[in-house]
């Protein structure tokens, strides 16, 4: 899923990005949508002389997944929402385009599914909720900046760890 995102910053050492996606229609099977804030608020402004960049984030997102009219699921299928508040550090690399970064993670994630299959003749319901089972989450990583082209690859460990990567533009 692509979903656009737009940041603004910095401002008083605060930036924010918006990722948002309007309810768009799948072919016959239905649609999504995705909003997501996040704030982040640089702490080494006030600290005189820091080796390394240091800021805390606040982060919220919503996803939904309906079923298109007519269909067994015309409904919402799936509501998915997380918040996340972090502790990040950073270090440019000198003479290099390479930023290395790190944190840790407090989040919350649940989901609610309410779906109807059929198969056979046979029709049942599954309907559930359910919360993440990680709350807390550190991260380590590294990005490389080329003009325009922004690289990230990082790692986390929590109750699942996750390697990510990523490719943005940015102006």
């Amino acid at each position: 899923l692509i979903v656009p995102q737009v940041g603004v910053g910095t401002v008083f050492g605060t930036d924010a990005q918006l990722r948002y996606l309007p309810e768009t229609s799948i072919s016959d099977y239905g649609s999504v949508s995705l909003f997501g804030l996040s704030v982040r608020h640089s702490l080494s402004q006030y600290i005189p002389l820091s080796p390394v960049n240091v800021a805390v984030q606040g982060t919220w997102q919503s996803l939904s997944l309906s079923g298109s009219e007519g269909s067994r699921n015309p409904g919402t299928i799936v509501e998915a929402s997380g918040w996340a508040f972090n502790a990040q550090v950073s270090k440019d690399v000198p003479v290099l385009p390479v930023t290395v970064y790190g944190g840790l993670q407090y989040e919350k994630f649940g989901t609610d599914i309410d779906y109807v299959f059929s198969t056979n003749g046979t029709t049942a319901t599954i309907a559930y909720d359910q919360d993440a089972t990680n709350s807390v989450r550190a991260l380590a990583g590294v990005s490389l900046s080329l003009a325009l082209l922004q690289i990230n690859v990082d790692y986390a460990l929590s109750s699942t760890n996750t390697v990510s990567a990523g490719v943005g533009l940015t102006l």
